[in-house]
């Protein structure tokens, strides 16, 4: 804050003590972003598999909640806690915290065997069933569509999102990422100082061109697809390659979404 950044903090609250939350109380962050893993400690220790984090949970997201912190509370929705969406809804709008999920699951940034992420992906029929069953979200994808799905733009940059640009990803390590995905693109704080990563170093990452051509630069859905360099190192450990299940959930959704004509779609790869 001191250097003028608009800081948002991303935590699950189960470090969040008194101290903590005395601090963000003295020095709010522009918000404070809780994943929420489950309404029911069942499900929510089923996600997390420590015993207790439920509980610990709570009391740190109520610490916030009582100082009067800014919060967004979210979710990634899994075949485990997918059933209680709209629970966690629920319990949001009691606190008035702005809710929202995000069905796309990636694979582990550490390319560790520890667990498989993936297997508790829920399907692209079951994305399109989550979308359709929130108004809120559907209107979110009607205005999104209006604007930017259609013909595809193309550009040689490998990085044509705001990461970078807009925003930056700064890892629990100190590792400062143009978007937490791309974790081959990073500069220590250990290393480097803040500004010169943000005015001479990521301008490096932001000049990257591509070398190379993928099926969906020529579709009329990526933007609905969310395709990127990011999701491709993720999913494949290079830039250059396309993610299925990104593809099979815009098609899905082409096919779903009742505001996208054949016109609006453009050309489909």
């Amino acid at each position: 804050k001191r250097h003028g950044f608009i800081t948002s903090v991303f935590t699950n609250g189960v470090i969040i003590d008194d101290a903590i939350a005395d601090l963000f109380h003295k020095y709010p962050p522009f918000t404070v972003e809780i994943t929420m893993y489950g309404a029911t400690a069942g499900t929510y220790e089923e996600v997390t598999r420590v015993s207790g984090s439920y509980e610990r949970y709570r009391q740190g997201l109520m610490r916030l909640v009582d100082r009067g912190v800014k919060l967004k509370l979210k979710t990634m929705a899994l075949t485990i806690n997918r059933h209680e969406m709209h629970e966690l809804e629920r319990i949001a709008g009691e606190l008035n915290c702005h809710f929202r999920f995000d069905p796309l699951l990636h694979k582990r940034i550490d390319g560790n065997d520890y667990s498989d992420p993936v297997r508790y992906r829920v399907s692209p029929e079951d994305v399109v069933r989550l979308d359709m069953e929130f108004p809120e979200r559907m209107e979110a994808h009607e205005e999104f569509c209006e604007r930017m799905v259609g013909e595809p733009v193309r550009s040689d940059k490998l990085i044509t999102c705001g990461a970078g640009r807009s925003s930056l990803h700064i890892m629990p390590d100190g590792t400062v990422l143009p978007c937490s995905m791309l974790i081959n693109r990073g500069f220590s704080l250990r290393l480097h100082p803040l500004d010169e990563i943000w005015f001479s170093l990521m301008p490096t990452v932001l000049a990257e061109r591509r070398d190379f051509h993928i099926i969906c630069e020529d579709c009329g859905l990526r933007n609905l697809c969310g395709q990127c360099p990011g999701w491709s190192y993720i999913e494949h450990g290079r830039v250059d390659l396309e993610v299925p299940y990104l593809c099979r959930i815009a098609h899905k959704r082409a096919e779903s979404f009742p505001f996208l004509d054949e016109k609006k779609q453009g050309r489909i790869k």
